[in-house]
């Protein structure tokens, strides 16, 4: 994974779930380089994020708007 692309990837992703008023939150491998690390996982091959549907205002309709921005 190119570290670079993939930290612009997430700061893109940051500003949709921004705009959409999403919480999300890194998880799996992308949280585990982050608070380990202090950065992704080199050998890492994608990035992991999560929300939880109820929560900070997140529903069903949230969600599809905020996939269509993607």
């Amino acid at each position: 994974m190119d570290i670079q692309k993939a930290e612009n990837i997430l700061l893109e992703i940051k500003e949709l779930m921004d705009e959409s008023n999403v919480v999300f939150f890194l998880r799996n491998g992308t949280c585990l380089g982050v608070i380990r690390d202090g950065e992704l996982i080199k050998w890492d091959d994608d990035l992991d994020i999560g929300s939880i549907i109820g929560m900070n205002g997140l529903n069903e309709k949230s969600i599809y708007e905020t996939v269509d921005k993607f």
